[in-house]
């Protein structure tokens, strides 16, 4: 096996964490997450030339998306007392 080929496992079994478990905000998150720090440590193993500002960027970047994603997180549980996509108790929806 290539030194290469444990970073594309990887990705491969979170995109099929993310078909299998799409029901759960949360997983998704964490999904994501996980895809992000992934491709990060290829970026970095690949050597691939960039300026260290591109990187604080691109943290930047993924820090706004976790940030965003836990706000949903928390407005969902807040709405329907559970993060289950697929069966989402809208009837009792308060607002904020």
């Amino acid at each position: 096996l290539h030194s290469l080929d444990i970073f594309y496992v990887t990705f491969l079994l979170n995109c099929l964490l993310l078909l299998f478990r799409l029901n759960n905000i949360l997983i998704i998150l964490f999904a994501f997450e996980f895809m992000v720090v992934n491709l990060l440590f290829a970026f970095i193993y690949l050597s691939v030339p960039f300026d260290p500002i591109s990187l604080l960027v691109f943290l930047a970047v993924v820090a706004g998306e976790a940030s965003l994603g836990l706000s949903l997180l928390v407005s969902v549980l807040r709405q329907s007392g559970n993060d289950n996509i697929l069966n989402p108790s809208i009837d009792s929806f308060e607002g904020f």
